[in-house]
C-alpha cells in the first residue's frame, strides 16, 4: 500500500486472502490515504519511487523480475524501496 501524500508505504505477504492482505499492507502505512498499489499471488512484487514521488509497481514470478518491471514502471532516476516476495 502507498500514500501518495506523505509517500509513506506498508506490505504485507503470506495472508490467507487478498483481503486480508491488503488491509494489513494499508494498516502497515499508517497514513490515512494508503491504497494499495499492487499485489501478487505466488511471486514476487516490488515498489520503485524517485526523488518527486513518482512511483512504479511491478511483480513477476521471481525477486529480480519484480524489480526490473518496476523500476521499468517508474521510469529514468527510480529506485526499489522494497520487493516482497510469497512463500
Amino acid at each position: 500500500a502507498y500514500s501518495y501524500a506523505t509517500t509513506q508505504y506498508g506490505y504485507s505477504y503470506n495472508y490467507d486472502s487478498r483481503n486480508a492482505a491488503e488491509q494489513r499492507a494499508r494498516q502497515e502505512c499508517r497514513a490515512h490515504d494508503c491504497q494499495t498499489v499492487v499485489w501478487v499471488k505466488n511471486g514476487c512484487m516490488s515498489l520503485a519511487t524517485d526523488k518527486h514521488g513518482t512511483i512504479g509497481t511491478g511483480w513477476a514470478a521471481d525477486y529480480y523480475g519484480a524489480e526490473g518491471n518496476a523500476l521499468q514502471d517508474c521510469g529514468r532516476g527510480c529506485w526499489v524501496l522494497e520487493t516482497i516476495c510469497t512463500d
